[in-house]
């Protein structure tokens, strides 16, 4: 893998959110848990979360289309 493509990025179903049924917390935990999954199973230094094509969003986090969320080493 190139060093330029050392982000991997996710596209999930809305129903990443509506289903998950969390407080911010367990929210928290869960999108580390995507992030270091996928990102050292691929081996990239980070991950961007999207969700229909878009940023992920929830009434707890947001974050942008194209923010980068570090991968825990």
């Amino acid at each position: 893998m190139k060093r330029e493509e050392s982000v991997l990025r996710l596209n999930f179903s809305k129903e990443l959110i509506t289903e998950m049924n969390a407080g911010s917390g367990y929210e928290a935990l869960l999108i580390d848990s995507i992030v270091n999954t996928y990102g050292k199973n691929f081996g990239v230094e980070g991950v961007i979360l999207n969700v229909e094509g878009k940023g992920y969003e929830s009434g707890h986090f947001v974050f942008g289309k194209d923010e980068v969320l570090k991968v825990n080493r």
